[in-house]
């Protein structure tokens, strides 16, 4: 059966993709599903994170879906220093090393794995897909039994 693609349907949506971090209490942009050059991607810009010394990390769950929405590839762009590197989605599903953040599966790459491409431009995003369990889903701390009496 063919993955539900409504991305491709609309190419002018740029998507930002969001997780629930329980240690920031937010939600978090993670990167969007846009189109570079004709190709739909996972685009990661790095700007004011740290840049985790040769390795990103992804949540599963963004990567599933972008190749769920007919994305190809994951483009990640340091802005600071004007960059950007290239690896196929396919690829980076196989070789990606699992792990967690904040008690979710996240993926870790190599940027060694990845290509050095041209500096890409890309829109901003036009709608908000959040992705995996909301804060909801999260165990939270219960109120003393002082602040309960009280």
């Amino acid at each position: 059966m063919a993955p539900h693609n409504d991305f491709t349907a609309t190419r002018s949506t740029t998507q930002a993709l969001t997780v629930y971090r329980p240690s920031l209490g937010r939600w978090a942009v993670i990167g969007k599903l846009t189109q570079v050059d004709g190709e739909t991607v996972l685009a990661v810009p790095y700007r004011r994170r740290q840049r985790l010394e040769g390795r990103i990390s992804l949540p599963a769950v963004a990567l599933h879906y972008a190749a769920e929405q007919g994305a190809t590839a994951i483009i990640v762009r340091l802005d600071s220093e004007r960059l950007a590197y290239r690896l196929p989605l396919a690829e980076a599903l196989r070789i990606g090393s699992p792990g967690t953040v904040d008690g979710q599966a996240e993926i870790w790459l190599r940027l060694d794995d990845f290509t050095e491409v041209g500096w890409p431009d890309w829109p901003f995003a036009t709608r908000e897909v959040k992705l995996g369990p909301g804060p909801e889903s999260f165990p939270r701390q219960l109120a003393l039994m002082a602040e309960v009496a009280g």
